[in-house]
């Protein structure tokens, strides 16, 4: 990959890689760390990709990976948690997106992950159980109970998940 693929690319994708390891890492700092990573692995990614699609599924392996690694790090360990009031400012979301939002960040990881990438990245299930490797109907249950947990957790009228 030449340096004028690799801006087009840093141009396309940075703001999906940095919102996907948000969703992980829970502080923009580590969020902006983790996607400076992936785009640096991928400038030294040897070979050529596919296509379009190949590209942004590369980054986003790379980016939950990278994401995965740094919640087990001593590091991470340590560190006061995140400001519950910054999705807003990382996502540019309205008052009832940011509490949905809030909802979704505090769901377990196999349930977040899922519900993440099918509203807010428009990947389809197939698309999704590829992405983490699992099958079709694993995906749906995760995003059945996702939904459920939603459901107990918020207000009735705020989603009709």
């Amino acid at each position: 990959m030449n340096k004028e693929e690799f801006e087009s690319c840093y141009n396309r994708h940075f703001d999906f890689v940095y919102r996907l390891s948000f969703t992980y890492v829970k502080n923009p700092a580590d969020a902006e760390d983790v996607a400076q990573e992936t785009f640096v692995r991928l400038y030294r990614q040897e070979g050529e990709f596919a296509s379009e699609e190949h590209v942004r599924r590369w980054l986003l392996r790379v980016a939950i990976n990278l994401s995965k690694d740094h919640l087990r790090s001593r590091w991470n360990q340590k560190r006061q948690e995140f400001d519950e009031n910054m999705p807003e400012e990382v996502f540019g979301w309205q008052e009832n997106q940011k509490e949905i939002w809030q909802e979704v960040a505090a769901l377990p990881e196999k349930y977040r992950l899922v519900l993440y990438l099918y509203y807010y990245e428009g990947y389809s299930v197939r698309e999704i159980g590829q992405i983490l490797r699992c099958s079709i109907s694993a995906v749906k249950m995760r995003l059945k109970r996702g939904r459920e947990k939603l459901r107990e957790s918020l207000e009735p009228g705020i989603v009709g998940f």
